[in-house]
């Protein structure tokens, strides 16, 4: 603290380059490090002012917001971490208090990647229904050629690292498939989404755009969007875009029935039976849409089943 700093003012100096490290903690390399420090220092700063009867509401939500942003940012936080040991060996070193929460964050992102890999996998479960009568037909009467083989394989490698929280990892296989395949929508958005998640706005604004260009409509570009976000377990992302697809098209059962995903992801079950009801409804009028129709019905059952009403 500098001589002419009161606390107060070492709180702010603090707090400051606090919101400037968690903004910028891609390739932050030791600099993550020094941001749970601050964050250390500052929480034992928040409580002598506290103590001495000192109004720091206004520090007190700067805080909330850098507590925000490294919630948001913790897989990338974990990863500047490694060269230095992992979060795991500087807490053994540090041993913090729990409230300290932001040294326990590899625990809640393992957490998190283990609570999306399950929903992931009931998921995967049922679109399997939609997918196998396809695959059958694909492979009994069609004769892929070495670049569609090489396409969906791209993708399916993608969408492994996505459930497995590898998001940097599943970035290569999708930019192959926009060099082989660079008619197609679905890369740039796909990849777009895998920017977005892992902090680069300005390139991930770029493949939307191109993703935007490419697809055939608004629709065509949010509702696969919208897909791509669940994969990644991007919720709150998935539901507004998923939203506006219903609005554009409030006669999609696949739009509501994905909403519902999203409703769900975010535990608002009451909102997920609503939008599989309105699926179910939908699919049961449109020819086509039966295997839409079961889906619906069978994860309402089992909303309804965990307590998802009243």
């Amino acid at each position: 603290m500098n001589q002419a700093d009161t606390p107060a003012d070492a709180l702010r100096r603090r707090i400051g380059e606090a919101e400037v490290l968690a903004s910028n903690l891609r390739r932050a390399g030791a600099k993550a490090l020094t941001l749970l420090e601050l964050l250390d220092q500052i929480d034992a700063d928040l409580a002598a002012l506290a103590g001495a009867g000192m109004d720091a509401r206004a520090e007190q939500s700067r805080v909330e917001t850098i507590h925000a942003t490294l919630r948001k940012k913790k897989g990338m936080l974990l990863h500047e971490l490694r060269p230095a040991g992992g979060l795991a060996r500087l807490r053994e070193q540090r041993q913090p208090a729990p409230a300290q929460w932001w040294w326990f964050l590899d625990r809640v992102h393992e957490d998190e990647r283990r609570r999306g890999l399950l929903r992931y996998g009931r998921w995967v479960l049922a679109a399997a229904i939609l997918l196998a009568t396809a695959v059958v037909v694909y492979q009994r009467y069609l004769r892929p050629d070495p670049l569609t083989v090489a396409i969906y394989t791209n993708q399916g490698v993608a969408q492994r690292h996505i459930a497995a929280g590898e998001l940097e990892q599943a970035m290569a296989p999708l930019q192959q498939n926009m060099e082989l395949d660079p008619a197609t929508a679905e890369w740039p958005i796909r990849l777009g989404v895998l920017k977005e998640l892992t902090g680069d706005p300005a390139a991930s604004e770029a493949l939307f755009e191109k993703g935007r260009q490419l697809a055939a409509g608004e629709l065509d570009f949010l509702l696969p969007r919208g897909q791509f976000y669940l994969e990644a377990n991007a919720y709150a992302r998935a539901r507004d875009d998923l939203q506006r697809a219903t609005e554009l098209a409030p006669q999609s059962a696949a739009a509501f029935f994905y909403l519902a995903r999203a409703y769900e992801g975010l535990d608002d079950n009451q909102a997920a039976l609503k939008a599989l009801d309105t699926a179910a409804q939908l699919a049961n009028q449109q020819k086509g849409s039966e295997a839409i129709y079961v889906m619906a019905r069978l994860e309402m059952a089992r909303l309804l089943q965990a307590g998802g009403m009243p």
